[in-house]
């Protein structure tokens, strides 16, 4: 389950390579010039998230979809090439640094119609700068690329920056990887698996429980006489609808047990407001800002990061009610995470093909299939739910009426406090997906959720720098179906820069 340094990259001396500039023009009106059908009159040929359209080294390649797929549509006989309502794209040069975009087409102005990555240097339909990819989100109205015009640098020696990905894959469709599958006996209740690649080292520590109620006081932790086993289990979750004739895709993921406490004590059990003679445990749960100290007890994992990087982790959280935490162990505070993924039951249709007992096709179907959400996507769905929050709206002079009290002075000021900041998405739904850090070379990062059990995937960690090959997955993946899968055999959204891929049998160095 270990993949370790799947690249192999090498800069350019400069004394070899001078910098230079090349633009390329996508002419989105003509389809056909990148494999695809052009559509009939009132009519689209959709473009699925992960397919790649490519000319000259230039990738666009969809991300999201939105209310629609991604698509070349007919209007009028006027092809263009349209986002829908939260579709995004993503505009990369195969690693080469991107200085310009300019763009022709409807409803393509920056911030009025789309939001970017790039928050600097839009001049409404262009941009300037400098950038390895540019995202581009709808957010209002339908964005209709007619052309697109790219201009990057190529070249530039040994001082462009290489990018390196090691990953690991905690649990496939085959099961746990060897290390939990295999993880030592529990020492006095606690269960501690070490695992990782070449610049990240984990501990897993997995605890067993109090039981819920003893006759007699037990004392204070570790006190405690009677203990639940610890366990690993595996998990997953289906992503599609099933049907007969149609095998949906899977997410998995590691449970382990304990709640991440920072301290175990015990109080007098209840019983119609009277204590009846029993005892249960009492846990002090950690607070964001570190002021309780850390878990000594229950479910968390400890990443320690060799290099400067990105570090992305597969996690699932029970019904999304949850604080989920990634806390630097220098300071005891939590901190900010990009995260993307899926909600349960947040669902959009799709059509499949079914099969018979043969595996001949038989029919087409349309199913649900659980919707992949960006990190804005997610901030926004959490901004939905006002339990989460609380407005307080304050006058200069409460005592003003009438005319007076409306006074632009005296105009209401609404403070907006997010209660549950840590929270990920809407509350009471199940979330499965990946938290991204900016990750510090020789600190250690906890990931762990306050009262309850995280689910762990695996994990990418993205740093600059080379190496050599030194493992490929000997997976099979599927051959000629367009999609794209990295090499552990799991499927990906999009290429980026410095990973290698595997689409239609054949293996891609992007760089």
């Amino acid at each position: 389950m270990k993949k370790t340094l799947l690249l192999a990259l090498m800069a350019t001396a400069a004394s070899l390579t001078l910098a230079e500039q090349k633009t390329v023009k996508f002419d989105f009106t003509q389809p056909t010039v990148f494999g695809y059908e052009a559509p009939e009159v009132s009519a689209g040929t959709n473009v699925p998230v992960g397919d790649v359209i490519t000319l000259d080294g230039v990738t666009v390649t969809p991300l999201t979809e939105g209310t629609t797929k991604c698509r070349f549509y007919n209007a009028n006989n006027a092809i263009t090439f349209r986002l829908a309502k939260d579709c995004s794209i993503e505009i990369a040069a195969g690693g080469n640094t991107i200085t310009s975009l300019a763009m022709t087409g409807t409803n393509n102005v920056y911030e009025t119609n789309f939001s970017s990555n790039q928050t600097t240097g839009w001049n409404e339909t262009s941009w300037t700068g400098e950038a390895e990819s540019i995202t581009i989100v709808r957010t209002n109205a339908t964005v209709q690329i007619a052309t697109l015009e790219v201009t990057y640098e190529t070249g530039g020696g040994s001082d462009k920056p290489v990018f390196t990905t090691e990953s690991y894959v905690g649990i496939t469709a085959e099961g746990l990887a060897p290390e939990f599958a295999n993880s030592p006996e529990p020492v006095e209740g606690t269960m501690t698996v070490n695992f990782g690649t070449d610049n990240v080292d984990v501990v897993a520590l997995a605890s067993s429980t109090p039981k819920d109620v003893m006759e007699t006081e037990p004392g204070v932790f570790p006190g405690w006489a009677e203990w639940n086993v610890p366990e690993w289990k595996q998990k997953n979750v289906n992503m599609h609808d099933k049907k007969d004739g149609y095998v949906p895709p899977y997410l998995y993921w590691i449970e382990g047990t304990g709640n991440p406490v920072v301290e175990i004590g015990q109080e007098a059990n209840m019983t119609d407001g009277q204590p009846d003679g029993k005892w249960k445990p009492k846990y002090v749960y950690y607070e964001a800002d570190g002021s309780k100290g850390m878990p000594i007890q229950g479910l968390y994992y400890k990443f320690n990061v060799k290099k400067d990087g990105d570090l992305k982790i597969f996690v699932w959280s029970n019904k999304n009610t949850r604080n989920t935490f990634v806390v630097d162990e220098s300071t005891m505070k939590a901190i900010p995470y990009e995260k993307e993924g899926y909600v349960q039951a947040v669902q959009e249709p799709i059509e499949v093909t079914l099969k018979d007992i043969n595996g001949a096709d038989s029919a087409t179907a349309t199913i649900n299939k659980m919707r992949f959400l960006t990190n804005r996507q997610l901030d926004s769905l959490h901004f939905t739910n006002k339990n989460l929050f609380k407005a307080d709206t304050t006058f200069v002079n409460d005592a003003l009426t009438g005319p007076e009290r409306v006074a632009a002075e005296n105009v209401a000021r609404i403070d907006t406090t997010d209660l549950r900041p840590w929270v990920i998405g809407h509350g009471n739904r199940a979330f499965f997906g990946w938290l991204t850090i900016k990750a510090e070379a020789g600190k250690t990062y906890w990931l762990f959720q306050d009262s309850s059990q995280i689910g762990f995937g695996g994990y990418d960690f993205t740093f600059e720098g080379t190496a050599a090959i030194e493992e490929i997955s000997d997976k099979t993946v599927p051959a000629g179906n367009g999609k794209i899968y990295d090499l552990s055999g799991r499927q990906v959204k999009s290429m980026t820069s410095g990973n290698l891929y595997v689409k239609n049998g054949k293996k891609i160095l992007v760089r």
